[in-house]
């Protein structure tokens, strides 16, 4: 860290000003800082070509107290930087960001720019003591989730859902379309392990067509509360965790291997209602388990589950809702 610029403080060394030219948290970080005290808060102006958020990214999943503390402070913050990076060497670029804080908390916030060259936006705005939902629109899903450190895998897609931050945790729900999950080693092991004889024609891209998944973060762990994913190759439902900084996976589910084929059986009249499954509804499954390392799990499967006709209407309940909001949105949890 190095700074550079000065403070101006009262006769009580109260500070009231501070002007840095040079604000610099991380290497390469190039911007600088106007900060003036305001009543009980503070306003705080930033302007740069560089700046590494993967610091205020980190703070941001740190639990707090649960309640408002009066003496933090309020903070209006305005930043714009040509160049904004984030994690997974996804660089956000002509970057707004705009938060407003009471008592520490969030009550407002909007954050604008572009991925890839491809736009993103997240904005929110409070009442009350209660934190603000923000909604998510980003149109590549895959860096913008590898912006936030949360998933690496995916590459493309449109991607939108509201996100609640709350003192402890950041709970919410993502929906994404038209995506690629590239070289995920859980789904060729399942792959693998419930269709050995697709094995070998499993691409290292696997294309999907639709997503929904429901989730709650404490620091770096996701947990993942309800998930539908479906393509033309497969389809899933799970629930579980993840923690990529400690490279861990636990989650379980139910697996529909060759999605279209299977699902084809069902659309044929007369014989897809003997089979027991409806014209929306898959004809063979298997459970999972995926645990262990995230880049090397172990997946189990359960073949006597293999005949499970009418077990995934959610899945093409959720395919066949244009809105992708099956799933009542997340409430904030003090």
């Amino acid at each position: 860290s190095s700074f550079r610029g000065q403070i101006d403080v009262l006769a009580d060394g109260t500070p009231q000003t501070a002007r840095f030219s040079l604000y610099r948290l991380s290497p390469g970080d190039n911007v600088k800082l106007d900060a003036d005290r305001q009543g009980n808060g503070i306003k705080v102006v930033i302007r740069g070509n560089n700046l590494d958020a993967r610091p205020f990214l980190k703070a941001m999943n740190q639990p707090t107290s649960p309640k408002p503390e009066a003496d933090k402070g309020d903070v209006d913050l305005d930043l714009r930087a040509t160049l904004l990076s984030g994690h997974g060497g996804e660089v956000l670029t002509g970057a707004e960001v705009k938060l407003l804080t009471r008592a520490g908390l969030p009550r407002q916030m909007s954050v604008n720019g572009k991925l890839n060259g491809k736009a993103v936006s997240l904005s929110g705005r409070g009442t009350g003591d209660a934190p603000p939902p923000l909604t998510l629109d980003s149109d590549d899903a895959g860096a913008f989730l590898r912006y936030i450190d949360v998933y690496s895998r995916m590459q493309g897609g449109h991607l939108s859902g509201q996100i609640v931050p709350t003192p402890r945790r950041i709970s919410g729900y993502f929906i994404a379309k038209d995506f690629v999950l590239r070289n995920e080693p859980a789904i060729r092991r399942l792959v693998t392990e419930a269709v050995p004889d697709q094995a070998r024609q499993t691409p290292t891209d696997t294309r999907f067509t639709k997503m929904r998944v429901d989730f709650t973060r404490e620091g770096s762990e996701t947990t993942v509360k309800e998930a539908v994913i479906f393509g033309p190759q497969i389809g899933l439902t799970f629930n579980g965790l993840v923690d990529p900084s400690k490279d861990r996976i636990s989650l379980s589910g139910t697996f529909i291997p060759a999605y279209g084929l299977n699902n084809a059986f069902a659309q044929i009249p007369v014989f897809g209602a003997l089979l027991g499954g409806g014209r929306n509804e898959g004809l063979l499954a298997v459970t999972f388990g995926v645990s262990g390392r995230a880049s090397n799990p172990n997946v189990t499967v359960n073949p006597l589950s293999a005949v499970a006709p009418g077990i995934f209407r959610k899945i093409f309940e959720f395919r066949n809702d244009t809105t992708g909001t099956t799933q009542p949105a997340p409430q904030p949890v003090q």
